[in-house]
């Protein structure tokens, strides 16, 4: 049996305090989804940063260009916005990961 003291990073002996692995050490945010945005806003709003895009509505379908497109996550690490953007994983079909460098 787990004792529930344990999962809010307090012992089992009366006074000692150890770090419950169960905490996290940065906190959770909410997931966010931006209202739709052309390239230039997502580049003016997020600079010289990795995004994750949903919703991209497309201009053609053989190249990258797109007219609006929502943004799930931001980050300067490649790793950041792909973190973010998890829970929209299942809910969306297609996603992209770009740098602002990328289509400029």
């Amino acid at each position: 049996m787990i004792d529930a003291r344990n999962l809010h990073g307090r012992s089992c002996v009366q006074g000692e305090q150890e770090e419950s692995p169960w905490r996290a050490h940065s906190p959770i945010e909410a997931p966010f989804i931006s209202e739709p945005l052309i390239w230039i806003q997502i580049c003016e709003r997020y600079p010289n940063e990795w995004v994750c895009l949903v919703e991209m509505e497309e201009l053609t379908d053989t190249d990258l260009d797109f007219h609006t497109a929502r943004v799930v996550g931001h980050g300067k690490t490649r790793r950041e916005p792909l973190e973010q953007a998890r829970p929209f994983v299942e809910t969306h079909e297609s996603m992209g990961h770009l740098h602002p460098h990328s289509l400029t």
